[in-house]
């Protein structure tokens, strides 16, 4: 990052105070005005000549807000800026300050080296010291009264274990000659699944499936199945959160529910009941009709 040197004398230089009676700015303004030009001219003209730099660009830079002419004639007079258009002195003074930043550099290089020559001798002399006795080694451990348990199951051995049930009765579907050995009902409900709701379920849709199998008969599962059919809702989510439901009310059979939907008719039938009665209390004449109730709301999931 370049940088330039201002001196404490500079507000109080001829020249600054030239320029401040000139343009009538005070201090602060010209101390400004020159220091933003010199900055400017590090990257915009290093070598100090101004003279290919248009005169509205250098009042730009100094942030000089009225007549572009009028500030550097100001800067000529002040003596800040030589007839030709070249930074007064400037060779000199950056001349001097690039020897004063070769100077810090170098003392800066021969810092660090004198800094890692130390840490470099402070390595040698740790290395050369005596190494210390190691250790004796520890004693032998006892011989085991048991036989040592298996190792757990390494990933690569989980993946040839043989597939669960549920995934023999997925892949049996429509496939007579791998049906051997699957479970009648589990088979049903999985052919029902594939066929009607999701040819291409995810293993994780298969394993839960085949985990409701084992607790709700299919025939219910697969009278939940056609429910989401109905209601147009056949992703697994909505099928899951039914067959929950279900478990968590206790209907396993359709014994079970045929009596759950009977509950929830006659609760369904009450609440008409209640709410014709209060029709006809405030209904004008010619009573209310009451809204229609979806019978299986509020049954069938855990909404």
């Amino acid at each position: 990052m370049a940088w330039i040197e201002l001196h404490q004398t500079l507000p109080a230089h001829r020249k600054i105070m030239k320029l401040r009676r000139i343009l009538k700015i005070k201090t602060p303004q010209a101390v400004g005005h020159v220091a933003m030009l010199w900055l400017w001219s590090i990257d915009n003209a290093p070598d100090g000549d101004l003279s290919r730099v248009d005169i509205e660009d250098i009042a730009e830079a100094c942030e000089w807000s009225r007549s572009a002419a009028t500030f550097v004639s100001a800067m000529k007079e002040a003596g800040l800026i030589d007839g030709d258009m070249k930074l007064h002195d400037w060779d000199e003074y950056t001349g001097q300050l690039m020897e004063k930043r070769e100077d810090r550099r170098k003392k800066d290089r021969e810092r660090q080296a004198r800094y890692r020559a130390k840490k470099a001798a402070q390595h040698a002399a740790q290395k050369g010291q005596e190494t210390p006795p190691a250790p004796p080694p520890p004693p032998d451990p006892p011989e085991p009264s048991e036989p040592p348990q298996e190792p757990p199951q390494r990933p690569e051995e989980a993946q040839d274990a043989p597939p669960s049930k549920a995934m023999l009765a997925a892949a049996a579907v429509g496939r007579p000659d791998k049906a051997t050995g699957v479970d009648p009902g589990l088979g049903k409900v999985m052919d029902f699944y594939l066929n009607r709701i999701n040819a291409t379920p995810s293993a994780t849709s298969i394993e839960e499936l085949g985990a409701f199998v084992e607790d709700i008969q299919p025939e219910v599962i697969i009278k939940a199945m056609e429910y989401a059919l109905d209601e147009h809702k056949t992703a697994w989510s909505y099928i899951r959160g039914t067959l929950r439901a279900y478990r968590s009310r206790g209907i396993r059979t359709l014994a079970d529910l045929q009596r759950a939907n009977d509950e929830h008719e006659r609760s369904k039938q009450r609440q008409e009941d209640t709410r014709n009665a209060k029709n006809r209390r405030v209904a004008p004449r010619g009573g209310a009709r009451s809204p229609d109730i979806d019978p299986l709301k509020g049954f069938h999931t855990d909404d």
